[in-house]
């Protein structure tokens, strides 16, 4: 049997104090990556203090709209709750299941009567509406209807209709949810 002989060298081998300092050297940076995470999380709370949730009134008055409103002009005279899409100028014209033209766009309610050439703030998509001249079904879906500016819970079934559900009836019948589905279909 053969020996290995094995030198050792005190002065290469550290010293419990250079342990210790070492081991102190990396607490020192988990805590400070501790406290990084902790200010970044800080910073993240202060950038949504105040924000709350958005809740929409599921019964909004005859008169109360709880969403989104932009800003339009009238190409036509607009009454409360008329449907509208929006034409290549950015006016606002009443909407038309007999026309694709009409029925293939952005479309947006009117908030009111509006006089022809009138600025106003259009209803967008996304948008509680109530209004007491509506009776519809809850829950049932709203198509674009072939009179313009009308809407129906009965699906457009003539010739070259435009059949596009604009919404749903809301909590009660004088509610809906206001949000156009993006694709339509010619029958």
């Amino acid at each position: 049997m053969a020996w290995t002989e094995l030198s050792f060298d005190p002065e290469s081998v550290a010293s419990n104090s250079d342990v210790a300092s070492s081991a102190m050297d990396l607490a020192a940076s988990a805590s400070d990556a501790a406290s990084s995470a902790t200010d970044k999380a800080a910073a993240a709370s202060a950038a949504v203090a105040g924000k709350k949730n958005t809740l929409y009134n599921t019964t909004p008055a005859d008169t109360v709209d709880d969403g989104f409103a932009g800003s339009f002009v009238a190409s036509g005279v607009l009454a409360r709750g008329q449907l509208g899409y929006v034409k290549a100028a950015g006016t606002v014209a009443k909407a038309n299941a007999a026309s694709a033209a009409t029925a293939s766009g952005l479309l947006v309610l009117s908030p009111a009567s509006v006089a022809d050439t009138g600025s106003f703030a259009a209803i967008m998509p996304g948008t509680m509406v109530g209004h007491s001249a509506w009776n519809w079904t809850l829950g049932a879906p709203i198509f674009m209807g072939s009179s313009a500016g009308s809407m129906t819970q009965t699906r457009p079934s003539a010739a070259s209709a435009i059949v596009r559900v604009v919404g749903y009836g809301g909590r009660n019948s004088n509610v809906m949810w206001f949000d156009p589905d993006k694709t339509w279909v010619e029958v």
